[in-house]
Parts: structure tokens; sequence; C-alpha cells
């Protein structure tokens, strides 16, 4: 099984999706201030699924996500925080994990991966770029320091239009932009770390993808038949006694 929380990555990619469209079609600052807002909010939702993505991958990623929470949770709290509902270890961590500033997002994805995440990102490349071995690949993020500035604005700005009126306050288009850019290059950047890392064994492009499922056809074929093979022998053996 692929555990990666793929519909995750599709909402996040229509959301950017469209949030890059009201940005291209619009000169209204209102419009300014909402893209940002939803910005951040589908940056905190990648965030939260790289975290439960990771934690269903591996015992060595849930290891290393209970060492970062230092705060005792009780089973009160975290019915309550789902509900009632059943939820997996990575969904109750990911509710629990703040990512309300570039160092909260740094921290914990340095600490599940055991990386340095601002290094990672100077270099990293597309990760079909780093499956093909393409030898003259171009880096996702020209420059980190810049991207990082884009974003911490990103999380300040966020923090005032949600919570204050600010009605004296214009985001232009022309400000909103490298806001935009920054966040959808972080995220983007984020992923072809991962496929670096924790996913580089999982298929990616079409042609592995088309081996993994005829290997996992294969698997439960042989599965079907061992089963079968069981089920005749013991009818064969009651048949036997019966006799």
């Amino acid at each position: 099984m692929i555990e990666r929380w793929d519909a995750v990555q599709y909402d996040i990619s229509v959301r950017l999706s469209v949030l890059g469209r009201l940005l291209d079609e619009s000169e209204d600052p209102e419009i300014c201030r909402h893209v940002v807002v939803a910005l951040i909010a589908t940056l905190q939702t990648a965030f939260r699924g790289t975290i439960i993505s990771l934690c269903s991958l591996d015992a060595v990623y849930r290891e290393r996500a209970a060492e970062k929470i230092s705060e005792r949770i009780s089973i009160r709290d975290a019915l309550a925080w789902i509900g009632g509902t059943s939820a997996s270890f990575g969904e109750i961590v990911a509710h629990f994990a703040a990512c309300n500033s570039l160092t909260d997002y740094l921290s914990w994805l340095d600490s599940l991966l055991a990386l340095n995440l601002a290094k990672a990102l100077v270099t990293v490349v597309s990760e079909y770029d780093q499956r093909n071995g393409k030898a003259d690949a171009v880096p996702i993020i020209a420059d980190v320091k810049a991207l990082f500035s884009d974003v911490s604005e990103a999380f300040r700005l966020r923090h005032i239009f949600a919570h204050e009126a600010a009605s004296g306050f214009t985001l232009t288009k022309e400000k909103c932009q490298p806001l935009f850019d920054g966040v959808k290059n972080l995220i983007a950047g984020t992923n072809a770390v991962l496929w670096g890392a924790a996913y580089r064994h999982l298929p990616l492009t079409q042609r592995e993808m088309n081996e993994h499922a005829y290997k996992e056809a294969t698997r439960a074929r042989q599965e079907l038949d061992d089963a079968l093979d069981a089920a005749v022998a013991s009818a064969s053996s009651e048949i036997f006694l019966l006799i």
C-alpha cells in the first residue's frame, strides 16, 4: 500500500490554482487580503498532511513525532479533538502540531525528517528530475532566503487579517504576488525534499506506478491461490475422515 495523503495533495493543488487565478484576475486589495489568509490555511493543510503521511509511513517517524510533543495529552482531550471518531496517531499529532510561523513549520519537519530543511531547500530539484537523474536540473527555489522572508511576511499578514479589522491596511497585488509565490514554492520544495528522503522508495513516475500495480496484483493473486489451495486441502481432509 502507498501510505500517502494523496487526497490532501490534490486539494492543495486545486486551492493554489484557485488563489492564483483570483490574484491574476483582480486588482481589488480586498481579494489580496483573502488570498493571504487562504494561502496560510493551504500551507497549514500541507503541513498537517505531511505529518500524517510520514507517521503512516514508518514507525521511525511516529517515534520522532512522539518526541516532538512535550505536553501530556489526555484521552478525553484527544477524543474531543476528533469528535469521538477513530483517528490515527498521525492525525492526532497533526491536530496538536502548531504551524503559526515559518519557525514552527521548519522545526517540525526538521525533527520528523532528521535533516535541515532550510539547507535541503537550497539545492533540491523537482522530484521527477531526481527520479530521472537529470544532470542539469535547476533547483526549485532560486533564493531560499528571499522565499523565507516572503513566507514569514505571509504569516504576519495572515495574523493581522484573520484577527483584526485593519481597515487602514492596504495590500496591493504587487506586494501579494511574492507572498503567493513564496508559499507555493515552499510547498513544492518541501514535497521534493520528501521524495528525496522519506518517499524515495515509493513509485512516482507512470512506469514505476505501473510496475508497483503489477507487483501488488501478482502478490494478491498468489495470496488468493494459496488460500484456495489451503481450502481445497482442508475440504479433502474432511471428506477423507467422513469416508
